[in-house]
């Protein structure tokens, strides 16, 4: 996926830039990482993303692409599906109440 310059911008002011990746994605698809391993890697990652002035853009930028793996804007990939499914939920209800108020 090509990106803009605005998209590139974000991305040169992280502070995770020039940083080791493993910390932020899982060492392999096909090897399995410990519970207890992956925990201390994310919390790694997360004090990383923690002091980064672009963290909402990065966030914003994995959820609006559908970033899966790893890391991004602070939040773990169960956290952004959590994230997703909760905006979901709360556009379905918006919508539900919009349509009775047009009844």
């Amino acid at each position: 996926m090509a990106m803009n310059v605005e998209e590139a911008d974000w991305r040169e002011q992280a502070a995770c830039k020039g940083a080791n990746g493993d910390l932020f994605y899982p060492k392999s698809a096909w090897s399995r990482e410990s519970k207890e391993s992956r925990q201390q890697r994310e919390q790694m990652a997360k004090r990383v993303c923690s002091r980064c002035s672009v963290q909402p853009r990065c966030l914003d930028w994995a959820l609006r692409n559908g970033e899966v793996v790893g890391v991004w804007g602070g939040k773990t990939e169960r956290e952004r599906r959590a994230l997703v499914k909760a905006s979901r939920r709360v556009a379905a209800v918006a919508s539900v109440h919009h349509q009775g108020a047009a009844v």
